[in-house]
């Protein structure tokens, strides 16, 4: 695969990213108002629980199976015995995590077994979702394809099923059952891909410890969310609580979707590079990635900053004002949360350091519940959201360690510098727009975008920042052309 195959995967990934933060403006508000932050709470706390049994019966096997793969893809019969053996082991720990699970709804279930029940669907549809295996060949059309197919149809149902709060559970059914379709749909192309090994030729033990040191790293971007709901469920009592904080975390996770696709293409390609010792074009691709990451990611935490007040009481409609001020707390995770993506797919875990990482983030998952169960109970969904932060930074700070060979804080600092500096001007240009708007108002919020992006763009060529101008350089080779 060359630099070619690496540009047009990004700009799939990027397309799918943009989509994902694109359709939830459409649905959001939709939902909103009619589950209202109750139903949102809902279907927040018991997803939340029902994903703890689904990464536990996952394990790590996608991670796992991504790098083990894309080690072996230049002989057929090797990989295709891998895959197997991978599949194998991932459909025997969730056939494991779904006794236990149907065992914890019978026992904890109360009032929402049937939400509860629903969602089995979705942690039995998980066991066939090979998405692994396509991208360790960095083909993501297909996956790319079944994803927004997914996405779109959950988009319609929600339209067509949810007419008041009571649509809720059907709902959540006709997710889940769109989510196992979606998966089984891959399985199609698997032919085209694989050779027929001989059942004696597969073991599976192996593979339970292996992928074990893949679970943590895995699930670093999702583990504190669903910590939090669960805790914020269990210490609050309050479902609405649960609503405040799925919404303000929603924001965060679209914007996380575009900071993070690059290193969902990188990742197979920096194992290969791993496995063949190209150390100097590892450091050289993971400082390229990490610059556009961080062009990314500085800009959007401002932007997020800068139409909170304005944009999300409007967006979401009446009672969810709590959200602003969380989406002022979590717009700080972003960037932690950035570096520690990039430098667990792009270095640790295609160097197979994924134990040095998992440690890592077992270490801070305890930090977080630590500060939850104090937070939680006296500032219920704002606590969970500053040990997240707390949590995710600890994270960050500990993988620049690990990754020195690679990566130092003064690359970060000449990364981040002129782009702060224009963020700064940036942000400085929406509080003065926004001034004389004292309600809400989505059309004064566009107005803020359009001046911090303008404001940001300015500062940023003004500063010849050496990305931009690459970008301004390119863009005026083309023009020539013309």
């Amino acid at each position: 695969m060359n630099d070619k195959t690496i540009k047009r995967n990004y700009l799939l990934n990027t397309f799918y990213q943009v989509f994902s933060i694109v359709l939830p403006v459409v649905t959001m508000p939709y939902e909103s108002r009619k589950f209202s932050a109750y139903g949102v709470g809902i279907r927040s706390y018991t997803t939340s629980v029902m994903t703890i049994f689904m990464l536990l019966a996952a394990l790590g096997c996608s991670a796992y199976g991504e790098r083990e793969i894309a080690r072996k893809r230049k002989n057929r019969r090797e990989y295709t015995r891998a895959f197997w053996e991978i599949e194998i082991t991932n459909l025997l720990l969730t056939a494991i995590m779904v006794v236990i699970y149907i065992l914890y709804i019978a026992i904890f279930g109360g009032n929402l077994k049937a939400y509860y029940g629903v969602l089995t669907i979705a942690l039995i549809g998980n066991a066939f979702q090979i998405s692994w295996f396509y991208t360790a060949f960095e083909e993501f059309d297909l996956v790319i394809i079944k994803n927004t197919a997914v996405r779109l149809i959950d988009a319609v149902l929600l339209f067509v099923i949810v007419k008041n709060s009571k649509g809720l559970l059907p709902y959540m059914v006709a997710v889940a059952v769109v989510g196992l379709f979606g998966n089984l749909f891959l399985w199609i192309s698997l032919k085209k891909y694989l050779v027929r090994v001989k059942i004696s030729d597969i073991y599976i033990g192996v593979h339970i410890r292996k992928s074990l040191s893949y679970f943590i790293p895995v699930v670093a971007t999702t583990l504190y969310t669903i910590i939090d709901k669960a805790m914020i469920g269990g210490i609050s009592k309050s479902k609405y609580e649960n609503g405040y904080y799925e919404q303000a975390s929603g924001f965060i996770k679209m914007i996380l979707a575009l900071v993070t696709s690059m290193n969902t293409v990188m990742s197979a390609r920096m194992s290969l590079l791993f496995e063949e010792g190209k150390l100097e074009e590892i450091k050289k691709k993971l400082h390229d990635s990490l610059n556009t990451t961080l062009s990314i990611t500085i800009p959007l935490m401002v932007m997020i900053i800068g139409v909170a007040r304005l944009f999300i009481p409007k967006f979401l409609g009446p009672g969810y004002l709590p959200v602003v001020n969380l989406v002022y707390v979590f717009a700080f995770i972003l960037f932690p949360m950035a570096l520690s993506n990039a430098l667990s797919l792009q270095c640790l875990n295609p160097a197979g350091r994924a134990r040095e990482s998992s440690k890592i983030v077992i270490m801070s998952a305890v930090i977080n519940a630590a500060l939850n169960a104090i937070l939680i109970y006296f500032y219920k969904s704002m606590g969970a959201a500053i040990a997240s932060v707390i949590a995710e930074s600890f994270i960050a700070v500990v993988y620049m360690k690990k990754c020195s060979d690679f990566i130092s804080w003064k690359n970060i600092i000449d990364f981040s510098g002129k782009k702060i500096k224009a963020a700064v001007g940036m942000l400085a240009a929406m509080i003065l727009v926004g001034i004389p708007f004292r309600r809400s108002n989505i059309i004064a919020a566009i107005l803020q975008l359009i001046a911090g992006i303008m404001v940001y763009v300015f500062l940023m060529v003004k500063m010849e920042d050496e990305l931009v101008m690459d970008v301004v350089k390119k863009v005026k080779r083309r023009m020539r052309k013309f």
